[in-house]
């Protein structure tokens, strides 16, 4: 005779977004610095700059429901993660930041979220193969 387990099973925990608000030219996250969380932008616009031989260079402008920080969030191997990029507000902004054991865990209660994350990381593949094809033929 054999004991089978009844008990539900455990939900995941998660650790509750943090919100953050930005005023206009406020740094969100530094290039070269440690960067633990991908943030998401609830409200307002946020910059996304590279800076190369001392000159920052427009990435992109992400707005609502976009997400940044994603590279060396998912790229970590051991701690700490090193962002890529610098993020900056364009007004006033509000962003939340999400913990990496938050995101695998409703990626796993929810694979629909991994899909969305793939999709826009796809996208941003796309646009950067077209960018380097644009400079190689203007070259």
């Amino acid at each position: 005779m054999t004991s089978e387990d009844t008990t539900a099973p455990t939900p995941h925990t998660y650790t509750a977004p943090t919100t953050h608000i930005f005023t206009d030219g406020q740094i969100i996250v530094q290039q070269g610095t440690v960067c633990e969380y991908m943030y998401i932008v609830r409200r307002g616009q946020v910059e996304i700059l590279h800076e190369d031989q001392g000159q920052l260079v427009q990435k992109g402008v992400l707005a609502k429901g976009s997400f940044f920080g994603e590279v060396p969030f998912l790229e970590r191997i051991i701690s700490p993660s090193i962002a890529r990029t610098t993020a900056r507000a364009l007004g006033e902004v509000q962003v939340i930041s999400v913990s990496r054991e938050t995101i695998l865990n409703r990626i796993h209660d929810n694979p629909e979220l991994g899909y969305r994350l793939l999709q826009t990381l796809s996208r941003r593949i796309r646009e950067l193969e077209e960018e380097v094809i644009r400079y190689i033929v203007s070259g």
